[in-house]
């Protein structure tokens, strides 16, 4: 029998690993990790897109001794709803489905498909080291700085959905 060697990545690496996996079916967006300083760079296409990410993305990550820059390239600041800027983030990207606006809650919803995401992150209780999770739980790692001020979901059956404008979901509250 052969022993499978471990070996650990950065706390850095792995949050780089989530940004490249929330990003991976866009093709205007490249992420790269510069392991030697360490800083975090993703290079945007579209001037919109990188405009909204720099809104929405930490502009550093802080693990303990090590400070991990966020660079958006190329950015600049825009001033719009927090709604607008995360659909101009995602346009494109095959992750992203919809942004859904509930008036009665007066909330947003960042909807990603249903699809079960998979990256190597040195994950100990996983014999090959795979994270599995979803887009919507990737989001809210990525994007915490956002909190309360929007929420990230994930797609439900057409059948099951009650309507667009989450008056009653599933039907089940009057």
């Amino acid at each position: 029998m052969s022993e499978k060697k471990v070996t650990l990545s950065s706390p850095w690496a792995i949050y780089f690993r989530q940004v490249q996996s929330l990003f991976k079916e866009d093709p205007g967006v490249k992420v790269v990790l510069d392991d030697d300083k360490p800083e975090l760079k993703i290079y945007v296409e579209d001037a919109e897109k990188a405009e909204a990410l720099k809104q929405l993305m930490p502009s550093k990550k802080d693990y303990g001794n090590v400070v991990l820059p966020v660079t958006i390239i190329p950015a600049n600041e825009v001033g719009e709803s927090l709604a607008t800027i995360f659909e101009k983030a995602f346009k494109g990207n095959g992750a992203f489905v919809e942004i859904i606006h509930s008036d009665r809650l007066h909330q947003d919803f960042v909807m990603f498909k249903k699809e079960v995401v998979q990256y190597f992150n040195d994950d100990l209780t996983d014999a090959n080291g795979i994270c599995s999770t979803l887009y919507q739980d990737l989001a809210k790692e990525v994007f915490e700085d956002q909190g309360a001020r929007i929420f990230f979901c994930t797609e439900v059956e057409d059948n099951k959905k009650s309507n667009k404008s989450l008056g009653s979901p599933l039907g089940e509250w009057p």
